[in-house]
């Protein structure tokens, strides 16, 4: 293609001397201000032993919890220790659930093993169901 086919571009009409190339605005000489770096606050973190006593006191009522209880009642005993200690934890409110479904688990399983047990156990010598 001729060169004639392009466009000219248009040019120009600022004009910089010499002096001007050398001389520094004064917006360059002044300090940039420091970034703030935003990021999330640190929170204070939720206490692990709280969190256990919680679940093995939820997993305890349908699954075996005359075992699991005392782990519930345990966790939850170790995590109020530790929410009241020098760093201070999240977690007293799920410690203290931990430990009442624990004790419920225990109760519950206990009563209910009492129950059937004594009916599973029980002699019925010379009695015939029909």
């Amino acid at each position: 293609m001729p060169p004639s086919a392009f466009p000219s571009r248009p040019q120009s009409a600022i004009v910089i001397t010499p002096e001007e190339a050398f001389r520094v605005p004064q917006a360059a000489l002044i300090a940039p201000t420091p970034r703030i770096h935003i990021r999330p606050s640190e929170g204070v973190p939720v206490n692990g032993w709280a969190i256990a006593s919680l679940a093995f006191g939820i997993v305890g009522l349908p699954v075996l919890g005359i075992l699991t209880g005392w782990f519930a009642v345990w966790f939850g005993a170790m995590a109020l220790r530790r929410t009241g200690g020098p760093r201070q934890y999240r977690g007293r409110g799920l410690a203290t659930a931990g430990i009442v479904l624990g004790v419920a688990d225990i109760l519950i399983w206990i009563v209910l093993s009492a129950i059937y047990g004594s009916a599973l156990f029980t002699p019925h010598f010379g009695k015939v169901s029909v």
